[in-house]
């Protein structure tokens, strides 16, 4: 999963490299989105959205590595083993449905958050 970009840099094979991805699904679960009751495909959609919105909201708390020996968990088997079902838990359910206005409202607050840190750190 990604967004390779059609540009020079990308095109040229000795800049930055993207990847695109294709997922095949077909394991649907009830989800929402703006309010509405929808079905989703688990693993591409529902999953990603819910494993990736909280981390980059600055909503799950810091994960600390116990030891060397941590246990390994479904999101580190490969595939066709399925993972773990998040769409329970308190970080993934603020944003299981990503048209309601609160959510939006929270990236944007997030985004400037985030934009005015760059701008203190890298912009004199």
């Amino acid at each position: 999963m990604g967004s390779p970009n059609l540009n020079d840099r990308s095109q040229k094979g000795d800049g930055d490299s993207e990847i695109a991805l294709v997922v095949e699904d077909t394991d649907e679960i009830e989800s929402r989105m703006d309010g509405r009751p929808v079905r989703m495909f688990r693993a591409l959609v529902a999953q990603r959205r819910l494993h990736k919105c909280p981390e980059h909201l600055g909503l799950i708390a810091p994960q600390p590595v116990a030891s060397s020996r941590e246990p390994v968990d479904s999101f580190m088997r490969p595939a066709p083993r399925a993972n773990a079902d998040e769409t329970t838990q308190p970080s993934k359910s603020l944003v299981a449905d990503t048209l309601l206005d609160k959510v939006l409202s929270l990236w944007e607050s997030t985004a400037k958050k985030n934009r005015d840190i760059f701008t203190q750190v890298f912009i004199p």
